[in-house]
């Protein structure tokens, strides 16, 4: 019975960030930013950066969350910790100490980068992107 709810367990955090993943989708773009530490200054100046565009977050419909090996927290539109302890490992690529991952609204990796990257660039390229562009053409942001 104890291995039952080990397995079980394993189960349920495995596939924790990925069910909180799919309820975005077709709802609000993902950018994860992974860190070796919640104190990664690469991470944190882009967070800022990205708070300080709550015009462009929302209008692009774009939810932020920071993932390092211990915790992940919710950063826009609001800040919480968030309990998916398999996110960082799951989503964690390379051997780089920071990490970009732009998730489009069909849930698929749009954007992979692992060094800091000016906001014009993730506004370009979310704007690029079909789903975007129908809803430039339909005359709204988000």
């Amino acid at each position: 019975m104890r291995i039952f709810f080990m397995i079980l367990l394993c189960l349920s955090v495995e596939t924790g960030l990925s069910q909180d993943l799919s309820t975005y989708r077709w709802e609000h773009r993902l950018m994860l930013i992974l860190s070796e530490s919640p104190a990664d200054t690469t991470a944190l100046t882009l967070i800022d950066a990205l708070r300080n565009e709550p015009a462009d977050l929302l209008e692009r419909r774009l939810q932020i969350y920071h993932l390092t090996s211990d915790v992940a927290h919710k950063m826009y539109p609001d800040h919480q910790r968030i309990d998916v302890p398999s996110a960082y490992a799951k989503y964690h690529r390379s051997g780089e100490s920071f990490e970009l991952l732009l998730i489009g609204l069909d849930g698929g990796i749009k954007m992979y980068e692992t060094s800091m990257v000016d906001l014009q660039l993730i506004w370009d390229k979310i704007d690029s992107m079909p789903m975007r562009q129908s809803e430039l053409r339909s005359g709204g942001g988000g």
